[in-house]
């Protein structure tokens, strides 16, 4: 008789864990959301070829990015704004990164003429951004002086 009984235990365990691996441990809340897809934060750099520019000077940056798995983001420098508010250094790229590092070479001229570029010597940030999707899921930045 005593038998029996942890025959019905051991029957009722089993059901009940058969359900479980059946459904997958879901709930139905978790189960009827839809499931978004979260990317792992980039490894990101930026470098140029020099700390210092002059007028009319060619700089050059080089951007690094590694991700964990391959994706599709917008690359977007910008940075060295002007009088009226427009960047100097501004251009986007539309790029695949993933586990091997992604090099991406930029070339810009640095303003020729502080008054009539609306550009004063000094230190400015020229930031690189990430986006996907319309979102930035990734940035860095570089400071580099420019001067007369």
């Amino acid at each position: 008789m005593k038998w029996a009984g942890h025959f019905v235990v051991f029957v009722i365990v089993f059901v009940i864990t058969s359900v479980f691996f059946i459904n997958g441990f879901r709930t139905e809340k978790n189960s009827m959301e839809p499931q978004t897809l979260t990317v792992a934060e980039p490894m990101l750099n930026l470098s140029s070829d020099k700390d210092v520019y002059y007028s009319s000077e060619e700089m050059k940056l080089n951007a690094s990015i590694k991700f964990e798995e391959e994706i599709n983001v917008t690359l977007r420098l910008y940075g060295v704004p002007d009088s009226r508010g427009n960047y100097r250094i501004s251009e986007e790229r539309n790029i695949s990164a993933g586990p091997e590092r992604t090099d991406e070479a930029f070339v810009f001229l640095m303003p020729s003429c502080y008054g009539c570029a609306g550009v004063s010597p000094g230190e400015y940030e020229i930031v690189m951004e990430l986006i996907r999707d319309g979102e930035i899921i990734g940035n860095c930045s570089k400071a580099v002086k420019l001067e007369k």
